[in-house]
């Protein structure tokens, strides 16, 4: 038995060794909140040397070979420094500069009756089409469009006293730019390739509105394309999207 507990003692000591050990190496800071485009500095402790930085996720913030960190998108991700033996980590939050609108429910897939229980009576009710008001901004309206009751495309719709710039930079800071079509629809991704993309965005300047539109994306998907907002922006979904949106505003 005192051999077995040696035998046991003697592991947990080597853990604790090792454990020590790979925690020598450490980054300052170890966690940095960033807002879109800006830069900041990363520094290893002690003097380790043939240091290579990563991170787990590009799309919210790139590193480059001097630890120089790029706020990319809004979100969060985690910056890793390898020496061949160490490593250590700094977390990253890339956060909004601006709030302009609440972005609709994006849960491709649901139900009519899902998106009402979420959000509770709409302003609107249509066969394949509910709208709310959101209370929190005034003349911003959301609206789901569904597909044998299924949720496609979500939209919010804004009116035209809003600054474009201000819209669009909200996108920017979310989103990455991909595309803009002939009748003026501005497409965006939730990747940095079409290949890693699930979401498509479009941002579409009409006459009476500004709309913004949502639905899932798969490039390799030969059904995605006719339902990507950003090409699908010439079609009778866009009227009726005005006509509801004008309704609501006129009540």
């Amino acid at each position: 038995m005192k051999k077995i507990l040696f035998v046991w003692s003697a592991f947990a000591c080597a853990m604790l060794f090792t454990s020590c050990e790979n925690s020598k190496m450490k980054i300052s800071p170890s966690h940095i909140t960033l807002q879109f485009e800006d830069e900041v500095g990363l520094t290893v402790i002690d003097n380790h040397s043939d240091v290579s930085w990563s991170t787990d996720n590009e799309f919210v913030a790139s590193v480059d070979n001097n630890g120089i960190v790029t706020a990319e998108h809004v979100g969060t991700t985690t910056i890793t420094a390898k020496d061949g033996k160490d490593e250590a980590y700094c977390s990253v939050s890339v956060t909004p500069e601006y709030y302009t609108y609440n972005e609709p429910i994006m849960d491709w897939g649901c139900s009519k009756q899902t998106i009402i229980s979420k959000k509770g009576t709409p302003d609107s009710n249509q066969s394949d089409v509910i709208a709310y008001i959101q209370s929190e901004n005034k003349g911003i309206v959301e609206m789901y469009k569904f597909e044998y009751g299924k949720l496609v495309m979500s939209y919010a719709v804004l009116p035209l006293n809003f600054a474009n710039t201000d819209v669009a930079n909200f996108l920017i800071e979310r989103y990455l730019p991909v595309t803009m079509t002939d009748s003026g629809a501005y497409g965006f991704i939730n990747a940095m390739t079409l290949e890693e993309a699930t979401l498509a965005v479009a941002l579409m300047i009409e006459d009476t509105a500004i709309i913004v539109g949502y639905a899932p994306f798969d490039v390799n998907d030969s059904n995605m394309p006719a339902r990507c907002p950003a090409r699908n922006s010439n079609n009778q979904d866009k009227e009726l999207i005005k006509q509801i949106y004008n309704q609501l505003l006129n009540k």
